[in-house]
């Protein structure tokens, strides 16, 4: 025997004397039930148990993006981590051959499908954010590989049931973390102050609990209820089965509260999914075709509904309107059939490695329309497909496509395998992967609910029959030496100890400095709104260098540096804030520039030209508004921006031209189906302030008046018009109308507390 042998290696009985129905009466099983407790927790399963309980659960005050570049600082520093210890193991016990031939098939798929990913990350035109990421999501191909690691390092370290138990009552303690949040969110006891509207109904609220938003919580527990509903199965105790019983209950109000149309979809389809699954396996036949039936009978009245065109009767409950829309394709659909159309023209020039992961922010907005800001409201610009067949089409093409199916393809086919060998509850891990893919078809990956599809993938494969976990004791699964005190060698211990040191300095640069940048940009927009624009200067220089000069921070500096300027009235300061922002986006490479540094340079340039007078600046302006215009026509906030630089040089009839353009490309804001009334009568205000101010500027004082009415009718909360319409009638002689609009104004301001009269 080995001198290097495990404690429970060392302990195990001589079974050639035992007598054969000792071992036959469960002698072995007992032996395997004591190897499993005394082997315990090894430093690396610590590690990825606690990525799968924080990662869900965490999320940042500190920075600026809370939530998932939170979660990814934490996953990417975990699997990091991870990582080194792994190749620690290796080095001092060598590589685990068999365990990578046995299991290389599983990986062979996913590993396919990652390097389709690093292609079209090599050659996409937006190469930086596709490998980074972009900050709102961090997605990147760098993530992506961080999933396939932390995917691999399980797979061949996860050995025997009683890990797989730790895994689910992980997954099970998480939820039920989550959940209590979320309940907490519903009640309105969240201790935290997220900018949320204070005055929202019961009925409005949407719980997203610690994943940030509604539908990443919906998305996310459609693969946590399947595994609730299975550890039920696991447990045999009455107690512990009863706490499953009602967590299985709270998790399903959970989803009903989070109002995702999309995960009640996917629910819906899961149930469905085990429902066929289980009659079809256990040779009900007749409960298979009856299933069926009131299925496609269901898919029929549906398009029976809208084919008629029924308007289904609405309550002021948003809950059971948005329950309602579910059966409406028209309400629940359009929009997204909008965007559909928009990423199957874009694929059609790029259809076989796309472009690149987090891309699509820089492609949409040449497709944005007026009736978008009915649904997502004015100037916002996706960044997703919100269909992950069209997401995954644009991220990587068709290679990219039919290496993701081929790996979902083959984790079902194994699945379904296991199955019929008798595994039925298989179809629970499988049930939950069917779900999240359907409501995928209305949403996106997250990190959250990708890291629980690699570990669903990872136990689907792991109870494969060539996997069986036979807790054998004597098995070895690492490379042995002669000794324990022999086998680290100096050479290994200075490999071990430079591995420390590369994933140290690994988790610092990258992680690390991603969280300065986020916690630098927070502190600067805080300075900003307080009107300290030198620290905010500092601050938005600070995202920069830890940001790696990411071209997501320079777009926030020259935003805040634009509000600083408009805002300070000191011309030299003015004039400083001005060019700080200029300089921030002209550093951007053109292609690398999202829309939103498209806007600000032609705003920027606008202001400059006004303090200097400069044709130069005019000439420059005017160029990156056509620019402007050509990349997104349809904008409106384009043309009413532009129409700012038309006013400077008092060419006013070009000013109302873009005006006009640019209220025509405001949708009704008093449309039933508008659910973002207030953000276009907004809008639409700021467009009809500009043309009250050029009627004023040319003397048309009544038709400035008229304008200005107008904004009173749109929104009578905008108490300041009082003050122009004020200015107006003093201008005219009227001095009674004047004082009476003053008066107006003066109550307005009372009212709302603005000053202590």
């Amino acid at each position: 025997m080995n001198k290097i042998a495990s404690a429970c290696q060392l302990d195990r009985p001589n079974l050639k004397n035992e007598p054969k129905n000792r071992i036959n009466k469960g002698f072995h099983k007992e032996e395997e039930r004591e190897c499993e407790e005394k082997k315990g927790l090894s430093l690396l399963e610590v590690v990825w148990l606690i990525t799968i309980a924080i990662v869900p659960l965490c999320f940042c005050l500190n920075m600026f993006n809370p939530w998932q570049m939170a979660k990814n600082i934490i996953f990417q520093s975990l699997v990091e981590i991870s990582f080194f210890i792994f190749w620690g193991q290796i080095i001092i016990f060598g590589f685990p051959k068999e365990e990578f031939k046995k299991k290389l098939k599983f990986i062979i798929p996913p590993f396919i499908f990652i390097i389709i990913l690093g292609l079209a990350t090599l050659f996409s035109p937006t190469r930086w954010f596709s490998f980074w990421g972009y900050w709102e999501r961090k997605l990147g191909f760098l993530t992506w590989l961080h999933f396939f690691i932390f995917y691999v390092i399980l797979l061949l370290n996860i050995k025997n049931k009683v890990q797989i138990k730790r895994i689910i009552l992980t997954v099970l303690i998480t939820a039920t973390l989550v959940a209590f949040y979320g309940f907490m969110q519903f009640a309105r006891y969240d201790p935290f102050e997220w900018d949320l509207n204070p005055i929202l109904k019961i009925s409005d609220y949407r719980v997203f609990s610690s994943l940030g938003q509604p539908n990443f919580l919906a998305s996310w527990l459609l693969l946590v209820i399947p595994l609730n509903i299975l550890a039920i199965f696991i447990y045999k105790k009455r107690i512990v089965r009863f706490f499953l019983f009602l967590l299985f209950s709270i998790l399903i109000v959970l989803l009903i509260l989070t109002q995702s149309r999309g995960g009640l979809i996917g629910f819906i389809f899961e149930i469905v999914f085990l429902l066929l699954s289980f009659s079809y396996f256990k040779k009900k036949k007749k409960i298979f075709i009856f299933i069926s039936i009131v299925l496609i009978l269901g898919i029929l009245f549906i398009f029976w509904i809208n084919s008629k065109n029924i308007d289904l009767e609405k309550t002021e409950n948003n809950l059971f309107n948005r329950l309602q829309s579910l059966v409406n394709l028209k309400e629940a659909g359009e929009y997204r059939l909008w965007h559909w159309q928009a990423s199957l023209e874009l694929i059609k020039k790029k259809p076989i490695l796309g472009y690149g992961l987090e891309s699509q922010r820089f492609y949409f907005p040449s497709y944005y329309r007026k009736e978008f800001a009915m649904k997502e409201a004015p100037n916002i610009f996706l960044d997703r497909a919100h269909n992950d067949i069209l997401d995954v089409l644009l991220n990587s093409g068709f290679l990219g496509l039919i290496s993701w199916w081929f790996f979902l393809g083959y984790l079902f086919y194994q699945g379904f395998k296991t199955v019929k060998r008798g595994k039925i509850n298989i179809l629970f891990l499988l049930a939950g992967i069917f779900g999240y893919l359907v409501s995928l078809q209305f949403s996106f990956h997250t990190h959250s609910t990708l890291l629980y599809f690699w570990i669903w993938a990872i136990l689907i494969f792991l109870n494969n029959d060539d996997n069986e976990f036979k807790i054998d004791c004597s098995k070895k699964y690492f490379k042995e030496k002669p000794e324990v005190h022999s086998c680290i060698s100096k050479i290994q211990i200075a490999i071990i100890f430079l591995l420390i040191i590369l994933t140290c300095s690994f988790i610092w640069f990258i992680n690390g400095y991603e969280y300065l940048a986020s916690h630098y940009l927070l502190k600067a927009e805080i300075a900003k709104i307080e009107g300290k624009g030198e620290d905010a200067d500092i601050f938005y220089t600070k995202s920069i260098k830890y940001g790696r000069n990411d071209p997501y921070f320079r777009q926030m500096s020259a935003e805040g540096m634009l509000e600083l300027g408009l805002m300070e009235q000191d011309l030299s300061k003015k004039m400083f804030f001005i060019q700080t922002g200029i300089k921030q986006i002209e550093d951007i490479p053109n292609n690398l520039r999202p829309i939103e540094a498209r806007i600000y340079l032609p705003q920027l340039l606008t202001q400059k030209a006004k303090l200097t007078n400069n044709p130069d600046d005019f000439e420059k302006a005017e160029y990156y508004f056509k620019d402007l215009i050509e990349f997104s026509p349809n904008l409106a906030l384009a043309w009413r921006n532009w129409a700012e630089l038309d006013i400077v040089r008092k060419d006013w009839d070009k000013a109302r031209e873009k005006i006009n353009l640019s209220l025509n490309l405001c949708p009704d804001p008093f449309d039933k189906e508008n659910e973002h009334s207030e953000e276009v009568i907004s809008e639409i205000i700021a467009a009809k302030e500009k043309l009250a101010r050029i009627e004023l500027e040319t003397g048309n004082y009544d038709k400035s008046l008229e304008i200005y009415n107008e904004i009173l009718r749109l929104d009578p909360e905008q108490f300041f018009v009082w003050q122009k319409i004020s200015e107006i009638y003093e201008m005219k002689g009227d001095k009674d109308n004047a004082i009476k609009a003053q008066n107006e104004f003066l109550k307005r301001m009372r009212d709302r507390n603005f000053y202590d009269l």
